[in-house]
């Protein structure tokens, strides 16, 4: 399996994505989420779950971060996560916020790679970097999911994504 770090913008991944993965002969791979924004996080989760590909999703505001990792049909995705909702403005990064994320997602790719451990399936893991505490949280999958559930066929985009793939301009 190989793993695809996605840090393009939505273009990339609402147009490309699968003719990228196609031409360089990728069948088996696994999507870390490097993204900065919820609406093309959405792109991202659905073209995850129309390719059956393992997603592993990490956010990060101030000194919080979080992550979570996303299985096609094996428990929630990133809109039943959110349910739809879109951060407006800037968002503040501490340099050390994403790299915390960024080894919690490390650790899940590998255990995926192995097959070692449990991955974040459903549960979201909450780092808060001024009190250096991480707590976890169960998240369940929403059988109404507008990607993965029974609202995935022919329902509306969610906000701030046109009907192409695209987010709004």
């Amino acid at each position: 399996m190989d793993a695809l770090i996605v840090t393009g913008g939505a273009g990339f991944i609402g147009c490309n994505l699968v003719d990228a993965l196609n031409k360089r002969g990728i069948e088996d791979v696994l999507v870390v989420d490097a993204l900065d924004n919820l609406p093309t996080r959405y792109i991202l989760n659905k073209a995850c779950l129309d390719m059956g590909l393992p997603l592993v999703h990490g956010a990060v505001h101030g000194f919080q971060g979080q992550a979570m990792t996303v299985i096609p049909g094996h428990g929630p995705c990133l809109m039943c996560l959110y349910g739809g909702s879109e951060h407006t403005g800037l968002i503040p990064v501490l340099g050390t916020a994403p790299g915390m994320v960024g080894c919690v997602q490390a650790t899940e790719v590998i255990k995926i790679l192995t097959g070692l451990g449990d991955p974040l399936l459903g549960r979201l893991l909450l780092i808060d970097g001024l009190a250096m505490r991480m707590e976890e949280i169960k998240v369940k999958r929403d059988a109404s999911c507008l990607h993965c559930g029974k609202g995935a066929d022919g329902a509306a985009p969610p906000p701030g994504v046109r009907e192409s793939g695209s987010p709004d301009a």
